[in-house]
């Protein structure tokens, strides 16, 4: 009927206009069905195992062909050994596309280069996909360059629980404390130094051996803490600071447990006392005084008495021993109180020798042996 009613009539002008809408109509339909076709496609590829690969996503065509052309160049200076060459390449080539392949080749450019710190970061990079972009047999040398580069490189942990102090390692800064950072370093001897106003620099010198881990907690003294001379000052103690505490909270306790026994005592003697003054109010001398016979007051009442007397006792043995470990307490915070002492700085000259007559030397395989990349994986 729409169509019907735009073609109605034998003007010529409305007709063309009413041809224009049609057109225009149908234009946007097959926009839409074009669209959604597209859509479709892409939904399919991504369930058929096509989606774009994540170390392709976001690198135009450009890039890649710039990538591989770079590769082929560092593969043949790789395989003349021009190693140094060969790595300025490869970082070009990473510079258009970051590759895990490129990765795995500069990794060995690197080792053969003497340089095991990189060439583990440069593993790492290579490996963050697992074996996806790689074949097998490069992939099963990543893993086993990896294993052996551990074996060179020693893991350095560093703590400090000073807020605001600045932690470095060799110069270059690690972490801002309170906080601790574990890092893989060549083995070796290593300068860890922790820095802050108002507070004495604390400086140390480890040795780090190959394949092991080295754990070391920085201690800052504040300034005030530095005693006659410069030398450095520390606070020592008899005992723990909390065995003086502990006593006099024993003691304080036992006391306590003293005060339920004598507030049963004081009840038990007012029971007493309060017979005696209810029944014993006639003369009992034939003298006028007020008094009663011993034999008429009934032994119940003398039980009060006799309570009394051993919950007054009790009470008092147990506030004499909870008194005196108050009062030993007290001594012993007294006798606890910190001193400060000078503390000799550690010898370097007593520290052991670097280890690197004991570090593992990586063989040297022929790139043709390695199998040095040269493509990619889409």
């Amino acid at each position: 009927m729409v169509f019907d009613m735009m073609f109605r009539g034998n003007d010529r002008p409305g007709l063309v206009k009413r041809s224009a809408v049609v057109g225009a109509v149908v234009a946007a339909v097959v926009v839409t069905l074009v669209m959604a076709m597209g859509l479709m496609t892409t939904s399919v590829e991504a369930r058929g195992g096509r989606a774009v690969k994540p170390w392709r996503e976001g690198v135009t065509v450009a890039q890649r062909r710039a990538a591989q052309k770079l590769l082929r160049k560092g593969n043949a200076l790789m395989i003349r050994l021009d190693h140094a060459k060969a790595l300025a390449v490869y970082r070009e080539a990473i510079g258009h596309w970051d590759h895990p392949a490129i990765q795995f080749n500069i990794a060995q450019c690197l080792i053969q280069l003497d340089r095991p710190l990189e060439a583990y970061a440069a593993l790492s990079k290579a490996l963050r996909y697992g074996q996806a972009p790689h074949s097998a047999s490069h992939y099963r040398q990543a893993l086993g360059y990896k294993k052996l580069l551990l074996g060179r490189l020693a893991w350095l942990t560093v703590r400090c629980s000073v807020p605001g102090a600045r932690v470095t390692v060799d110069g270059k800064d690690w972490f801002v404390g309170p906080g601790e950072e574990k890092r893989l370093v060549l083995p070796g001897r290593h300068q860890i130094l922790a820095a802050k106003k108002k507070f004495v620099t604390s400086t140390r010198r480890v040795v780090v051996m190959p394949g092991k881990v080295e754990v070391v907690k920085l201690v800052l003294v504040p300034m005030k803490a530095i005693g006659a001379g410069g030398r450095r000052t520390e606070t020592k103690r008899r005992w723990k600071r909390w065995m003086p505490w502990m006593v006099l909270g024993v003691g304080a306790a036992v006391a306590l447990a003293g005060l339920p026994l004598a507030l049963k005592s004081l009840s038990e003697s007012d029971a007493f006392d309060s017979y005696i003054k209810a029944s014993c109010t006639q003369p009992a001398d034939g003298l006028g005084l007020p008094g009663c016979l011993v034999s008429t007051i009934p032994s119940s009442v003398y039980d009060h008495q006799s309570a009394g007397e051993t919950y007054s006792k009790a009470s008092i043995a147990v506030f004499a021993v909870g008194g005196a470990a108050v009062a030993a307490g007290i001594v012993l915070l007294i006798l606890n109180r910190g001193r400060l002492v000078e503390v000799e700085d550690e010898d370097p000259s007593k520290s052991p020798k670097s280890g690197a007559g004991t570090v593992m030397v990586l063989p040297v395989v022929s790139p043709h042996e390695v199998g040095v990349s040269a493509a990619f994986r889409f």
